[in-house]
């Protein structure tokens, strides 16, 4: 059995594991339950907590195209359009995330609202151009 992806989400208050497998043609599907280890807002103090609607709301809104702005963030533009057409929070490598939520931030972005349930961003008057 060869194991393709396992990602974690958070649904009403507790963290959802999904293990996907591939045998022979088959594509099995695992979930598992579980209390949070951690609430959303302990994690959102660890790592980056954005979702890819927000990445691209927030690009929207600096009227940037996909490709000034991953030379901006300084990672690659296939990763700007990954993220974007993630429904959640992207996974990432280490500070792939953390650079783009950053680079946002410097150009005046604020993150609003839960990613999941509530995304949101908006523009800060003193850094709008």
């Amino acid at each position: 059995m060869k194991k393709l992806e396992v990602v974690a989400v958070a649904a009403q208050g507790h963290f959802s594991v999904c293990a996907l497998a591939t045998l022979e043609n088959s594509i099995y599907v695992h979930f598992a339950h579980q209390p949070p280890v951690m609430s959303l807002d302990a994690l959102k103090g660890i790592a980056p907590v954005i979702s890819g609607a927000q990445i691209k709301a927030a690009r929207g809104l600096l009227t940037v195209t996909s490709r000034e702005f991953a030379a901006t963030a300084g990672v690659s533009w296939a990763t700007i359009k990954r993220f974007e057409l993630c429904a959640g929070i992207p996974q990432s490598r280490a500070g792939t995330l953390e650079r783009v939520k950053s680079a946002l931030e410097a150009a005046g972005i604020e993150f609003i609202g839960d990613p999941i349930a509530s995304p949101g961003v908006r523009l800060r008057r003193d850094r709008a151009k």
